[in-house]
């Protein structure tokens, strides 16, 4: 999981089940501006492979995405 920050924010980015269960949360912190980057593994987390929900919270806003999880 990769963004760029144009400015100082509030970033929350959180994993959910397709169910709405939140199983992780990977950031919750005021980020400077610049790039990061995540890696999320529903594996080291105790998840099978399948479809989880991304929800990004950037200042004001809400961002939700599916992520696929899948074993090599």
């Amino acid at each position: 999981i990769s963004y760029n920050l144009s400015d100082y924010s509030k970033i929350i980015i959180e994993i959910y089940t397709l169910t709405g269960q939140k199983i992780h949360t990977l950031v919750n912190e005021n980020q400077n501006e610049g790039s990061y980057e995540y890696i999320f593994s529903a594996k080291e987390l105790g998840y099978s492979s399948g479809i989880y929900l991304l929800k990004i919270k950037y200042n004001d806003e809400t961002y939700s995405f599916k992520l696929v999880e899948f074993d090599y």
